[in-house]
């Protein structure tokens, strides 16, 4: 497995050409990318076309000019919403997509907060959000469509403790596997606050709050889909926390805990995005600075093996998705706008990338 730093930026660059692909070998799934648009080139949320091969070729653009950073699509109800991740407020974007994944925009509902940064799903019910700059965590019901109707501010924390950024930073929050309760991860306070679902609130749990060290950052929390373990990455320390959980009380037992870098790493990095392989064999996490994608073991006991470091063929490798099966580990790289597809099998990756696709700023990929 490759486990490097990054190929200096203009070598690759010279490639680019060689390696982009054209779409020639037919259609396999639409990719939307998610943008920050604010000072930079982009025009908003870009349509890319996977192949069959796995070469990536761009579409087209819809505008959105609030930073768009984060996507998220309802499954069946053929909607993708986006942020705006801007400090002025909160607000999510719903736009309905055709069959070649074209987006129309439907409505757009505000809530109070601000640098709103990611965005839930809890199946024909609401969208979770979480608000970075103000720090708090809201629910907006869904309509029958699948539309949002309203969105409900629910909690905004006081600082608690020795936070790193001196106030709630809500990164995330994600429903369980049975959606009877939500975690929210808050990167500022160095906390995961557990949440109850009561019709269209959410009900603090008090005597479930999960703390980590000072200025650790937690960033992302995944549910592993057969094993009761939920994992938590930290930006700022570079680590991927394991907890057994139980859900009939919503109750996470730490277990384990492995860095995200190599352990001769020597350069400034943070960690960012995670997901588990869709056969529950491998966790991924992205490392923004050593520019790579750090592979894990997954054994039957839900605990972590270091398994190595793919490149991610690019600077800070914000967001990535594995794709069609697994055949494929398609990476968001933020700095110099690169998508880039790997092959990936039994958790390596490859030499050189399949494919490259420029895209300005890229922050998340929503596959369709």
């Amino acid at each position: 497995m490759y486990s490097a730093h990054c190929p200096a930026v203009a070598v690759l660059s010279e490639k680019v050409g060689m390696i982009a692909g054209s779409g020639a070998a037919g259609e396999r799934m639409k990719l939307h990318i998610g943008t920050y648009t604010i000072g930079t080139e982009s025009k908003g949320i870009y349509r890319l076309n996977l192949n069959e091969t796995g070469e990536l070729s761009m579409e087209g653009v819809c505008p959105h000019a609030e930073n768009p950073s984060y996507l998220v699509s309802c499954p069946g109800t053929g909607l993708l919403h986006a942020v705006s991740e801007i400090k002025e407020h909160a607000a999510v974007s719903t736009y309905r997509m055709d069959d070649g994944g074209r987006l129309s925009f439907q409505q757009r509902v505000s809530c109070e907060g601000s640098d709103l940064c990611h965005l839930s799903i809890l199946p024909g019910s609401a969208l979770l959000g979480s608000c970075y700059g103000s720090g708090g965590v809201f629910h907006a019901s869904l309509d029958q469509h699948g539309v949002p109707e309203k969105a409900s501010l629910q909690f905004r924390h006081s600082p608690v403790g020795a936070a790193v950024h001196g106030m709630s930073h809500a990164h995330c929050v994600v429903p369980d596997p049975l959606e009877r309760y939500a975690v929210e991860v808050n990167l500022g306070l160095d906390r995961l606050f557990v949440y109850r679902f009561d019709n269209e609130k959410l009900i603090l749990q008090e005597n479930k709050t999960v703390s980590f060290s000072a200025g650790e950052g937690p960033r992302h929390v995944v549910f592993h889909p057969d094993l009761p373990f939920a994992y938590v990455n930290t930006e700022y320390g570079n680590q991927i926390h394991v907890y057994r959980y139980q859900a009939e009380s919503g109750t996470l037992t730490h277990v384990q805990c492995v860095g995200t870098l190599p352990s001769n790493a020597d350069t400034a990095s943070f960690s960012a995005d995670m997901h588990i392989s869709s056969d529950g064999a491998f966790l991924l996490v992205s490392n923004r600075g050593h520019n790579s994608i750090g592979c894990f073991l997954i054994d039957q006991e839900g605990l972590l093996h270091a398994h190595g470091h793919i490149s991610s063929f690019g600077l800070y490798p914000r967001s990535f998705a594995l794709l069609d099966d697994d055949r494929y580990l398609v990476i968001a790289n933020q700095y110099y706008g690169m998508v880039v597809t790997l092959p990936f099998c039994k958790g390596m990756g490859s030499d050189l990338p399949i494919s490259i696709c420029r895209v300005p700023s890229p922050s998340c990929i929503c596959p369709v």
